[in-house]
């Protein structure tokens, strides 16, 4: 399992839902802090072009999604 060569297809994204701006606490409120909520999309399909364990074979779809809380910029 450890010693297969997988690849394939697949997409990346993130959809950003809204922004937040908030003051700083640290500089006595003078600068801005920005942070934004968004959803993260992983999805793809993996060939496995060595197989060195039996019982693994096959190849394998996966699909992620996520609720992101990011800090800065978008």
């Amino acid at each position: 399992m450890f010693d297969s060569f997988i690849y394939g297809p697949g997409i990346h994204t993130e959809v950003k839902i809204t922004d937040f701006n908030s003051k700083n606490p640290y500089n006595n409120g003078s600068l801005n802090q920005y942070s934004y909520l968004s959803v993260k999309i992983d999805a793809g399909y993996n060939f496995v072009a060595k197989y060195d364990y039996t019982p693994f074979k096959g190849n394998v779809s996966y699909a992620r999604l996520a609720l992101v809380w990011g800090i800065g910029n978008f």
